[in-house]
């Protein structure tokens, strides 16, 4: 799938990494040096797409000026939490924490992980797909003391919304409407689908 192209995945999470694994056997990873937040006017949906296409772009810079020959294709992603309409990125301390996992629990929220693939390099027009998938999350009430057990855990810091569904978090999600692997941090199915069609189409 895909001999053509040089994969690259444009993103330092070993969870994307890991779901990318089921699609694809070969690929390369280099690491987006772009903040991960910011935009703030944008949201939801529209701003996990200016995200994920700006880590592809910046990568895409870098190859191309060190490997101008190639021809690669890029796939850049990010995630975000959004509830009552606020983007809820990685917590940067225990207060921060605290604060967005009290505004998650007892009800549902959103999360949203864009996506673009960048097709460039040596004798190809350059050209981009990008989509975003959404997955509902519901997680059920917590009391001080379980927010404060689950923070202590460490957990929070490098996720948005402050929790991984896959981690000690799972134990508090009553049910998501969507897919799973989305929240995650990956939409494992609609990007499978979207490399098949590029796929067949070269």
């Amino acid at each position: 799938m895909l001999e053509r192209y040089k994969v690259i995945l444009a993103s330092q999470s070993p969870r994307r990494r890991e779901l990318l694994q089921r699609i694809l056997k070969n690929f390369d990873v280099v690491e987006s040096d772009l903040c991960e937040e910011g935009f703030p006017e944008e949201e939801g949906k529209d701003l996990t797409v200016v995200l994920a296409e700006n880590k592809a772009k910046n990568v895409k810079d870098r190859l191309m000026a060190e490997a101008p020959e190639e021809t690669y294709l890029i796939i850049g992603a990010d995630t975000v939490v959004e509830v009552d309409g606020e983007i809820l990125g990685k917590p940067k301390n225990t207060a921060e924490a605290q604060n967005q996992i009290h505004m998650l629990e007892g009800r549902s929220h959103q999360v949203i992980t864009g996506v673009s693939i960048l097709i460039c390099g040596n004798e190809v027009e350059e050209s981009q797909i990008t989509f975003a998938v959404t997955t509902k999350v519901y997680v059920a009430s917590m009391d001080n003391k379980e927010i404060m057990t689950y923070i202590e855990t460490g957990e929070p810091y490098d996720k948005a919304g402050g929790y991984g569904i896959q981690g000690v978090f799972s134990k508090h999600i009553e049910r998501i409407e969507g897919d799973y692997n989305n929240v995650v941090g990956l939409p494992v199915q609609r990007l499978y689908r979207a490399l098949r069609e590029l796929d067949d189409k070269s």
